[in-house]
């Protein structure tokens, strides 16, 4: 729908015996008036111009990456065949005491008749004395040291069936990394397999020039911003800075940790690193008060229903609020919505080449 904001009719002003023709004040030139109801069709809202903290910003790109501190490697537990992967790609989901693989084990095989053969021994006897209690002991934990659990075991001696074919299990939640095997391939004791990564809290890494180090402060939080998540604001906390430049470059590495008990954030994702400067009190409007063009202008209501419009002089400014160095006074109402269709009233009324701003 075509919205229309029509002009106040002027009365003709007369004086005695003759139409006489009044000048406007630069003032008066820029001011116009709406109704309550032009308002409410217009969307116009205001804000007031107050003093706030404002500190110069900066803003530099970082990448999520695991914590290291997060991850878990998994590896062989014992020499044998991997038998079964029950993960089959990096990035897959697992949870504490889910299957990881299964592996066919010939040592794993003789352990297990070694403890029947042990726990048969002290059951069988007349009378059990300290070394086949011992021998019992050190049976089953050979088995613990390799992966069995208590169940395993427990299962083991009831069953009294030995199965070279052992499944192992996850010790933690998280996410699967670097999966480095396939089912088939024969694996000696201590050979990576693949890494859990707890994502309950990540690092975002961001390079920093020398010439921004002063906004670098020693265990202040910065705000983080996802490029997945815009709008979205997340504490990030300083976990390291490097000591001297990355090889062979101008830039510092810096790494911030950030909650993620949802797991939201995942590796890989763009984020944006607000760094802040000093503070200082000083008078700011909303961002979306100004407009542009060959100079910055605000709207300001300077009595019921009246608006006048205003050259200003910006400065620093930061996600919302910016710095008036010049041009308004604190506690004056700017108007944040509708300011562009005041604009185009005035136009319309005034003429363009008469504007403040020939928009």
């Amino acid at each position: 729908m075509l919205l229309v904001i029509t002009s106040a009719c002027k009365s003709d002003k007369k004086s005695s015996g003759h139409v006489g023709h009044t000048m406007e004040t630069p003032q008066e030139h820029n001011a116009i008036h709406l109704t309550g109801r032009m308002k409410l069709l217009a969307n116009i809202e205001t804000d007031t111009a107050r003093a706030t903290w404002m500190g110069d910003q900066q803003a530099i790109l970082g990448t999520v990456v695991i914590a290291e501190n997060q991850t878990e490697e998994v590896s062989a537990r014992v020499s044998g065949r991997l038998d079964k992967l029950f993960v089959r790609n990096s990035g897959e989901k697992i949870l504490k005491g889910e299957a990881l693989y299964a592996l066919y084990s010939e040592e794993l095989l003789i352990a297990e008749n070694e403890y029947l053969n042990a726990l048969e021994l002290v059951q069988t006897a007349e009378s059990t004395d300290q070394t086949m209690v011992q021998l019992l002991g050190r049976a089953k934990k050979r088995l613990q040291l390799w992966g069995l659990t208590e169940n395993q075991i427990i299962s083991l001696a009831t069953t009294r069936r030995v199965d070279p074919k052992v499944t192992f299990y996850s010790p933690a939640s998280g996410f699967i990394t670097n999966l480095k095997v396939r089912e088939g391939e024969y694996v000696a004791e201590g050979t990576p397999l693949m890494g859990i990564a707890n994502l309950s809290n990540v690092w975002v890494e961001a390079q920093v020039y020398s010439n921004e180090l002063d906004y670098l402060k020693a265990g202040v939080p910065v705000e983080i911003e996802f490029e997945g998540y815009p709008g979205q604001m997340f504490k990030g906390i300083p976990a390291f800075r490097s000591p001297a430049l990355e090889k062979n470059s101008q830039v510092y590495l810096m790494r911030y940790k950030v909650l993620n008990p949802a797991g939201t954030l995942r590796p890989g994702m763009m984020a944006y690193v607000s760094l802040s400067g000093a503070k200082v009190k000083t008078l700011t409007v909303p961002k979306s008060a100004l407009l542009f063009s060959e100079d910055t202008a605000v709207w300001v209501e300077t009595s019921t229903d009246q608006f006048e419009m205003r050259l200003v002089k910006t400065g620093i400014e930061n996600k919302d609020r910016v710095q008036v160095l010049k041009g308004l006074k604190e506690g004056e109402v700017v108007v944040t919505s509708g300011a562009y269709l005041l604009n185009s009233k005035n136009i319309i009324d005034k003429g363009a080449t008469h504007t403040m701003l020939g928009m």
